[in-house]
Order: structure tokens, then sequence, then C-alpha cells
């Protein structure tokens, strides 16, 4: 027995690089701020001369970055070149700077970028000044063992001319030469916080020495909202209490641009007042209204008021108010009671569609459906649920209005029957279908009753000479008018024909 065997060999090619390629020196590696840095870059394995070369050289310090004169860029072969690098006397941090040289490889065909770790020191780090932003929840002005550090605060350091955001905790740090600084809080990332409630700034003396806990305790623009817990499918109406940041005008709105909620983290699910809604009552207190939509994702929400100047921006209170679904339902029928017992009765009784009904204190309208039912969800508490009579259509069934009490619960059967009062004759006839040259098209009539009547009558269509119809099936035919009759027409049913035409050309 011969046995076939197959061996499948994969060839894989890849490009890279040795880890010999790397920059290895800068020379020299300190400079004082406000002194042109002349620097001689030496690497290993490089290829600076290949191609366009080197397209950008610069030093990093946490995000601080100081780049090179492109016109000093020289190159002196693949492992060495030039480059100038003029340090701003201010609006730099001291320190240890990273070195970064990017080179377009032509052999490679993409940019290689090559780093120095901690390559050069720019000034003379004689002490550092340290602190923390925190939220200072009871507002005297200290740092409590509960109230916790905030993150991506500014803080500003004069006459160095340079900001710093806090760390996860809190935290910043400067690292300075000898001399007099002022440590601001500038707040300048975020504007959930506006107010200081300990020293604004202050003024640190460094002498080969390190100054901690220069602190800052913020508060919040907004204090509270209530409501805090909204239902889908209701108008939400809020009053808002904040730290003096609200400003009236001759305008009922005041300083407010506009005021929201939103899910956090990045979400685009928001839903907002409409300006005719807000009212700023004083510089603390403000009213306003959101409709909360049906389909609303529950969950908790940020609520965000945007204010124009002297408080400029977006005030943030974070998670405090919860979007939930309708806890209770309340359900009913409008029907026309035609053995005027007062009790719906399938058999004889008539659904009466795109009937209103009113639910306070909600203020919601419900509509009925074919069916002539209705359902609204709605919060839990007691309520009033009010029919709106049609017109010619006298109510014959008891209460006008139901009280309730709804508690996590479907309101069921609260129906309302009407007969017919003053004679009301109504009714809609609607033609629809589309017609093409040379084609058979069906054209459709559709008459609605809308009276309080039971309706008796004709339909007739007229047509001209030059069309003809395919088995219109009329009751009867008077010259070029079709008719049929319509007999026993119930409230709020249609009638209904379709006509087959013949249609000629132009």
């Amino acid at each position: 027995m011969k046995t076939l065997k197959i061996c499948l060999v994969g060839i894989f090619l890849s490009t890279s690089y040795s880890n010999a390629q790397s920059i290895v020196s800068i020379t020299p590696n300190s400079v004082q701020p406000g002194q042109v840095l002349n620097a001689l870059i030496t690497g290993s394995g490089t290829s600076f001369l290949n191609g366009p070369g080197i397209t950008n050289t610069r030093l990093n310090l946490g995000g601080s970055i100081i780049p090179s004169d492109s016109a000093s860029i020289n190159t002196i072969d693949n492992l060495h070149f030039t480059a100038s690098f003029a340090i701003p006397s201010t609006g730099r941090p001291l320190g240890i700077y990273d070195l970064s040289v990017e080179v377009f490889d032509s052999v490679a065909g993409f940019p290689i970028i090559y780093n120095l770790s901690q390559a050069v020191t720019v000034g003379t780090i004689d002490g550092y000044i340290t602190g923390q932003a925190y939220e200072d929840l009871n507002q005297n002005g200290v740092k409590d063992p509960a109230e916790q550090g905030l993150a991506n605060v500014g803080i500003h350091n004069m006459p160095s001319n340079y900001s710093t955001l806090t760390d996860s905790l809190g935290n910043y740090s400067f690292s300075v030469a000898n001399g007099n600084y002022t440590i601001s809080c500038v707040d300048s990332s975020i504007t959930d916080y506006l107010f200081s409630t300990s020293s604004p700034s202050y003024n640190v003396i460094i002498n080969n020495n390190n100054s901690a806990s220069n602190d800052f305790g913020l508060r919040r623009g907004l204090l509270s909202v209530a409501p805090s817990v909204v239902i889908q499918d209701e108008t939400a109406n809020f009053t808002v209490v904040s730290d003096s940041i609200f400003q009236t005008s001759s305008f009922p709105f005041g300083n407010i641009n506009t005021a929201e909620i939103i899910q956090p983290g990045g979400s685009s699910i928001s839903y907002s007042a409409t300006i005719s809604s807000i009212h700023v009552i004083n510089n603390n207190i403000l009213n306003f209204s959101i409709s909360i939509p049906y389909y609303a994702v529950p969950g908790l929400y940020d609520l965000i008021i945007y204010t124009n100047p002297p408080f400029l921006g977006g005030h943030k209170l974070p998670g405090c108010i919860a979007v939930i679904a309708a806890p209770s339902k309340v359900e009913g029928k409008f029907y026309f009671d035609s053995n005027a017992n007062g009790i719906y009765d399938s058999i004889v009784d008539i659904p009466m569609p795109s009937q209103s009904v009113l639910l306070m204190p909600n203020n919601k309208l419900g509509v009925t459906n074919m069916s002539g039912d209705f359902s609204i969800l709605t919060s839990n508490g007691n309520k009033t649920l009010t029919c709106i009579s049609p017109p010619g259509f006298i109510l014959s069934t008891t209460p006008s209005t139901y009280n309730l009490n709804v508690t996590n619960s479907i309101a069921t059967n609260n129906d309302f029957g009407f007969q017919a009062g003053t004679p009301n004759y109504d009714g809609t006839l609607s033609i629809s279908g589309s017609t093409r040259c040379f084609t058979q098209s069906d054209i459709h009539f559709n008459f609605n009753n809308k009276s309080n009547l039971i309706v008796n009558g004709v339909l007739g269509v007229y047509f001209s000479s030059n069309l003809s119809a395919n088995n219109p099936n009329a009751d009867f035919i008077s010259g070029d008018t079709l008719f049929w009759n319509i007999s026993n027409l119930n409230l709020f049913a249609s009638f209904a024909k379709t006509i087959n035409f013949n249609i000629p050309g132009p």
C-alpha cells in the first residue's frame, strides 16, 4: 500500500528593525530656561540620511513639548546630526525631558521614531511645590478624611507661566528653582467646580526646600435638584439650587443658555429643556421643564446647566436624576352606547377611535385606538381621569371623571359611553391611487362616517368620457356616473370601493 504524504511549507516575510537602532546620547544634556541648547545627537544603527531624513525632533516632559528649530537640523551622517532647541524662559516645567526623533526611512517606506528617555535636564531643580484639589463637602476650607481628591483640575504656576492638571487622586506637583511663586487654581479643564473654599492662591518661597499642602478646596456651582426621580412619557418640572451662579435679566431665562439631563460616560442620550420653560427665580433658584419621552433609557443621568457670563460654562451635578419606567397605567374605552345601558356590550356597542381623555395632575392626554381603547403610563399617586366629549355626543355613563389611586398597578375599566346629541352630519371622503398612461390603474375611494348617526346614502363616482372602468360592480349606473348604495353605515365605520380604470395616452 502506497501512502501519499503532502508537506505544506509556509514562508513568512516580515520587515523588522534591530534593537540596535536607537538614540544613544545628546550632548550637552543640560540647559537653563531662556537659553538655546545646541546639541549633537548620536544614534546607533540609525539611518538619518535615508530619503527625506529627519522630520521631527523634540523634547517632551509630561506633555510639555519643546521642539527643535527645523532649520537648525544638520545631518552629518546616518549616525549623527545636530539640532538647536530654544528653551522658553517661562511656560515650561523644569525637569528631565525625553528626546524624540522622527525619521522617514525611504527604504522602509514609513516613519521611524527613536526615543531617548531622560535625555536633557532643563533648569536647576531646587525644590518641589505640591498640593491637592479636593471637593470640600462641608465647605470648611480644610481637607477632611472623607473628602475625595478631584482629577483634571487646572493648577497654574507664576512666574513660570505654565499649568498642570491634577492626577486621578487630585494631586499636583511643580519642580522649580529657588525663587518666589504664586500657585493658583484655574479650574481650566472642568466646570463642575467653580468656587474655592480655601485660599484661591498661594505665595510660595523656595530656597532649597519643598513646599507641600498647597491645597484647593472646591465646591460645586450646582447644589441640588428636585425631583430626583422622573418617569418615562411624562413632563418633569425641575427646581435647581445653585451657589449663586444664576443671574436674572429682562428675559425669564436670565443667564441660562440650556439645561439638560445626559447619561454619563460620553453617551449621546440626552433630553433638554425648552428655552420657554426656563425661569430664573433668583441667584440661587432655577425652574425648568423637560419632556421625558416614553422611550427614554432608564438609569441615572447627570444634570448640566450651561450659563453665560459671569459664570460661563457647563455646570454638572453628576448622577442626580434617575429615569425610571412608569410604575402604573390607566386604561379604559370610549364607545357608542347603542342600547343606553351604561355598560360596554361588544355585540351592539360601537368603539369610538381618535377620542381624548385627560389624566391629571400629570396633564397627559390619552387617545383611543381603532378599538376605542386608551392606555396612559403614569407615576403612582392620586389621579383624576376626565373624558373630553366629542362634538355631537352626550356622555351617557357615569362618572364623567374617575378619581383613582394607583400604586405600581394598572387601573382598568375606566370607560366612557356616549349617545347621539344634536344630529351632526360629518364624514370624510379620501381618494388614492396612482395612474400612468396606457395602463390599467386602481383608484381607491373611502368614505368614513364621522357623524353621530348611522348613515344611509349613495357614493357616486363621475369619470370623463376618455376613461373606461373595468368590472366596476356598481349598484347602478347613470350616464358617466357609477353609484353604490351605502346602507346602515355605523358610526366611525368606513365604506370603501376600488375601481380599475383604463388610462389612455396623452
